[in-house]
């Protein structure tokens, strides 16, 4: 799909308080020496697809423990069964293959269907040159049935802390503004350079918000491409107002948000209402424009420097509101955990979190609040459908190292279906909660939110480390958990599709094998599931991933098997064996 060509220097994301670029360290393809790239399993030919009505295993998942430099597994008993090698790295470094373990008797039980393997891309999640031909995630489809592409624009801030002091001027009157009120906003371009001031009217106004609209981007009679009515205004206040009612009960209040009367009660500009804007960001619209920019935060407009409106304010784009309304009110719950998020952990606790944190955060929170506004899961605009298609392909990725160019779309759907892993196994809510609440960041705060109480799984899964285990039993298991005990969940196994309730709250699980990949989307073959690696490949497993791979001989098994494994020579690997 050709994308649009304005610039694309936003795509380089930047720390959300920090003016330095936070670039993946992985610089090199994970082809081994030779060069050589690894087939890939066909799901279709091999028939690699949701299991049959069948019995589970007796030992569905087992990890193997080695006690020498080789172990022999047998597997007696299998009926119309598939197996799966696991790998694991929980380090913080990637692993070649000559070091991450081995199946020494592969070439026994593989048995290769003419015309069934085909080369792919290296596993990789290195930062590469933007491909304007790529397909990547965040694919929404618009008003008229169009595919809408969103693109993300992550603005930073000098991270010097001695900023976080408020703009504040407690002299000044909280403003009281009324609808038809006038007022111009600094905005900025893609680099973050350049600022304009653009004028804009108030539209609409409720409890907890105000709707400024561009004067060149409103339309007060048929609505017109890149231009909003009144109506829109008034249905992006009723919906922004549903948001903050129910994310700011999980996730905390903005600066100077909540109940409490005390200074700086209002924040910046002592108005407890939320200011958003919408305009042409970036000015790059064009008749039949199918990519963007959606929305954007910027914590400068929470300072006292140059451009700042000094405000609680984020940014939405007026083509994308006309376009596609569920993408954008799903936008607005992504852009108020930015806002909600830059108090919780950089205004309150000076610390200053990770793209990949902060961005998993935003992303929980369309999950959890999207069916409140009326995007049920799975539905467009909601992230299950725009981001998992990525993720199926790209699951091997380090969901805590944020890529640059086109391959940061991998970074999101990464980032999100970590959490979406997390909120869905060990805590729900409360796990939420935990995570924004307590006084650390990134992998440290994960890591003390599982540690505690809110993880009912707390004795066996205590860290990320720990999740990270876990993950690939996650990835193969798709029935709920409450599902019929004879299909292929057996008890205690891991999975996406666990519901998690709380109150009124829902994280609603999923079966990732009724999800297309996104390499699938616009082929005739629409596969499902996640990829599966061929067990004869040389796979460099990245830092803190997983990698599940098999061979034809190993699809729909009935009978015994014997499989030999070569012990892995770095301390960080683990591996599974999973029969499912």
């Amino acid at each position: 799909m050709k994308l649009t060509n304005f610039s694309f220097l936003f795509l380089v994301l930047m720390i959300f308080f920090s003016c330095e670029l936070e670039l993946s360290h992985k610089e090199n393809s994970t082809s081994e020496p030779n060069g050589s790239s690894p087939p890939l399993i066909d799901n279709k030919a091999l028939k690699i697809s949701p299991p049959s009505s069948k019995s589970p295993y007796s030992t569905p998942v087992e990890k193997i423990d080695f006690s020498g430099e080789e172990k022999l597994i047998n597997l007696a008993g299998l009926n119309n069964h598939s197996v799966y090698l696991v790998k694991v790295n929980k380090g913080s470094a990637r692993v070649p293959h000559k070091n991450s373990g081995d199946v020494l008797n592969a070439a026994t039980l593989e048995e290769y269907p003419a015309g069934t393997w085909r080369n792919t891309v290296s596993v990789t999640s290195a930062p590469l040159p933007f491909d304007e031909n790529a397909p990547v995630s965040g694919i929404y489809t618009g008003s008229s049935g169009e595919t809408i592409i969103r693109y993300d624009f992550n603005p930073g801030l000098n991270s010097d802390l001695n900023m976080r002091s408020a703009a504040r001027n407690t002299s000044v009157a909280p403003p009281n503004y009324q609808v038809s009120d006038t007022r111009g906003f600094w905005t900025q371009d893609a680099t973050g350079r350049k600022f304009t001031m653009i004028p804009a009217t108030l539209r609409a106004t409720r409890d907890h918000c105000n709707i400024w609209v561009a004067d060149t981007n409103y339309s007060d009679g048929d609505k017109k491409d890149n231009t909003i009515t009144a109506s829109d205004a008034k249905e992006l206040a009723e919906k922004f107002d549903i948001i903050y009612e129910k994310e700011t009960a999980v996730f905390g209040y903005e600066y100077g948000g909540g109940p409490d009367s005390s200074a700086p009660h209002g924040g910046v500009d002592g108005d407890p209402k939320v200011q958003i804007f919408v305009y042409d960001i970036f000015g790059d619209f064009f008749k039949g424009q199918n990519g963007g920019v959606f929305g954007y935060f910027w914590p400068g407009d929470e300072q006292e420097i140059t451009n700042s409106n000094k405000a609680e304010i984020f940014y939405i784009d007026a083509h994308f509101t006309s376009l596609s309304p569920a993408g954008m009110y799903s936008t607005l719950a992504h852009e108020f955990q930015h806002m909600i998020h830059y108090n919780q952990k950089f205004m309150t606790k000076g610390k200053n979190s990770g793209i990949w944190y902060n961005e998993m955060l935003s992303m929980l929170a369309e999950d959890l609040i999207d069916p409140f506004i009326g995007i049920e899961a799975t539905k467009d605009g909601h992230p299950i459908e725009n981001r998992i298609p990525r993720f199926l392909d790209k699951y091997f990725a380090d969901p805590t190292v944020w890529s640059s160019g086109s391959d940061v779309y991998t970074s999101y759907a990464a980032a999100y279906a970590l959490g979406a892993y997390l909120v869905r196994n060990f805590g729900g809510v409360g796990l939420v909660k935990r995570i924004m609440f307590n006084d650390e960041i990134d992998i440290a705060s994960i890591d003390e939110a599982l540690n505690s109480d809110v993880n009912p799984r707390k004795d066996e899964i205590n860290s990320l480390s720990a999740a990270l285990s876990r993950y690939g039993e996650a990835l193969l298991f798709n029935q709920p958990e409450e599902g019929d005990a004879s299909v292929s969940r057996p008890s205690g196994v891991l999975s996406f599709n666990n519901t998690v309730k709380t109150d009124e709250y829902e994280f609603t699980g999923f079966d990732l094998f009724s999800v297309k990949k996104e390499s699938s989307l616009t082929s005739r073959e629409k596969s499902t599931g996640p990829v599966i690696w061929d067990l004869s490949g040389k796979h460099t497993l990245e830092s803190r991933s997983v990698l599940l791979l098999s061979s034809s001989g190993w699809q729909g098994v009935t009978g015994d098997i014997s499989i030999k494994l070569a012990k892995p020579a770095d301390p960080n690997v683990e591996l599974y064996i999973i029969v499912r």
